[in-house]
C-alpha cells in the first residue's frame, strides 16, 4: 500500500497536460491542485472554448497556460497539444481528479512505456453513488468488448504517436472514441491500471441507466459509421452549471441555458 505521507516525487518535465474547458469553474481548481503535485504549471494548458464563468481567470491564477479557441472539444485538444513541446501529453477532462495512486501509476508507466506509446486509465466516479459499482462494471464490459475508451478515462500519449494518427478528429461528438479507434488500428493502446475519478454529473442529470444506454447506443452507431453530426443530436454539448454546494469563489456570476 502506498504511504500517503511519503514525499512527492519531482515533477515530470517531459509530460505536458491539456484540459479543454467550457464553464468548468466548479471543478477545474481541484484538478489543477492535483496536477500541481507532479507537473510544472507552465506545462499545463487549459484550452477554453468560451466560458462565461470564472474558468479562464481561475486557470490563470493557478499559473497554467490559458488558450482561448472556438468551442470544439477535438479542436481544443489539438490546439493545446500543438503548443506543448513535451515528449508526452496527458489529456484530461476538467471534472476529473488525479489521485496519488494514479499519479504514481502514470509515473511508473512513463518510465517504461509499451511500444504503442499510448494508454488510458480505468473509469471511476469522484462522488459516491449507489450506481457507481454497477456503472464501473458496465464500462469495463464495454471496454473489453469494443476495445474503446471515453475521454473521461484520460489519454496519455507520446507526441510522436499523437501526430502520427493526426490528433483528435474534429467531430461534434465522439472525438475521444475516434482517436482511440485510430490508435487501436495503428499500433494499439494500453490501459493503466489506476482510476481516473470523474464527475457523476451527467449520470445524475440524465439518470444512470438512461445515460449508460445512451452512451452505449452512441458508441454502437458510431462503430457502424453513422455520421457524428447525426449522433450530436442525441448527445448535445451543454454548459455546466455550478453545484449549489460548490465553493463560493467557483460560482459564476451568471448562468446560461445549454446551447
Amino acid at each position: 500500500m502506498t504511504d500517503p505521507a511519503a514525499p512527492t516525487p519531482p515533477p515530470l518535465d517531459d509530460l505536458g497536460v491539456v484540459v479543454p474547458t467550457i464553464d468548468e469553474a466548479a471543478f477545474l481548481p481541484d484538478l489543477l491542485d492535483d496536477l500541481h503535485t507532479f507537473v510544472p504549471p507552465h506545462r499545463v494548458v487549459v484550452v477554453d472554448g468560451g466560458s462565461i464563468d470564472d474558468t479562464p481567470r481561475l486557470a490563470a491564477d493557478a499559473g497554467v497556460r490559458v488558450l482561448v479557441t472556438p468551442p470544439s472539444r477535438g479542436g481544443q485538444l489539438n490546439a493545446g497539444a500543438e503548443i506543448l513541446g513535451t515528449e508526452w501529453i496527458l489529456f484530461l477532462h476538467a471534472d476529473s481528479r488525479v489521485p496519488r495512486e494514479t499519479r504514481l501509476a502514470l509515473r511508473r508507466w512513463l518510465v517504461d512505456p509499451p511500444p504503442c506509446e499510448a494508454a488510458h486509465f480505468h473509469f471511476a466516479l469522484r462522488e459516491s453513488r449507489w450506481y457507481g459499482p454497477w456503472l464501473r462494471r458496465g464500462q469495463r464490459v464495454r471496454e473489453v468488448l469494443t476495445g474503446l475508451a471515453y475521454g473521461d478515462q484520460g489519454l496519455v500519449i507520446s507526441k510522436r504517436r499523437f501526430q502520427e494518427v493526426g490528433g483528435y478528429p474534429e467531430l461534434p461528438v465522439m472525438e475521444d472514441v475516434g482517436i482511440i479507434r485510430s490508435l487501436r488500428r495503428s499500433g494499439g493502446v494500453a490501459r493503466i491500471d489506476a482510476p481516473l475519478p470523474t464527475s457523476a454529473r451527467r449520470y445524475d442529470e440524465t439518470g444512470p441507466i438512461r445515460a449508460w444506454l445512451r452512451n452505449a447506443s452512441l458508441l454502437a452507431l458510431f462503430q457502424v459509421r453513422v455520421p457524428a453530426r447525426h449522433l450530436a443530436r442525441l448527445y448535445a454539448p451543454r454548459r455546466h452549471t455550478t453545484p449549489a454546494d460548490a465553493p463560493a469563489e467557483a460560482r459564476p456570476g451568471s448562468e446560461r441555458s445549454p446551447s
